[in-house]
């Protein structure tokens, strides 16, 4: 992310470690029964360009199937450096950087949205790792084939 300004970057982490300072623990927790995976591709953005219409959708579809999982802190800012370098890698530099800051700041997983980190839990989790009983749902629950599915979203 060399391209970013740094105070913009150094802006971002401080407000997702301030959101995370927040979270509570989740020791004993029950989020509830993970529901099957869904994406609706980039939300509220563009798949592409108009002369290549489904050019980064193969990356947020990726970055979706992070978000409905959930978990913590980390692995949001890991999900977040994927959709950023995955839309980089398309020569979309810029693209890349207008998502990173629209999930930073966007992908609070407090708000009952349906894009919010850890989209797939009924109930709202901040950020917590998931127990081992949480990542059997999570596996048992987790598209076979994304290159599949992404080929359904394109048509």
């Amino acid at each position: 992310m060399s391209f970013l300004p740094k105070k913009f970057v150094t802006f971002l982490a401080f407000l997702s470690l301030a959101i995370a300072a927040t979270s509570v623990s989740a020791k004993d927790k029950d989020y509830g029964t993970l529901h099957p995976f869904t994406t609706d591709g980039c939300t509220d953005f563009p798949n592409g360009t108009p002369d290549k219409p489904n050019l980064w959708l193969a990356c947020c579809v990726h970055h979706d199937l992070l978000y409905w999982a959930g978990g913590s802190i980390e692995q949001k800012l890991k999900a977040d450096e994927y959709l950023f370098k995955c839309v980089a890698g398309k020569h979309e530099p810029l693209v890349a950087a207008f998502m990173f800051a629209g999930v930073t700041v966007g992908g609070t997983p407090w708000i009952k949205d349906p894009s919010r980190w850890g989209y797939g839990w009924p109930k709202l989790r901040g950020f917590h790792h998931l127990s081992d009983e949480e990542l059997e749902q999570v596996k048992q629950l987790s598209p076979q084939n994304l290159d599949q599915l992404i080929e359904q979203l394109s048509n």
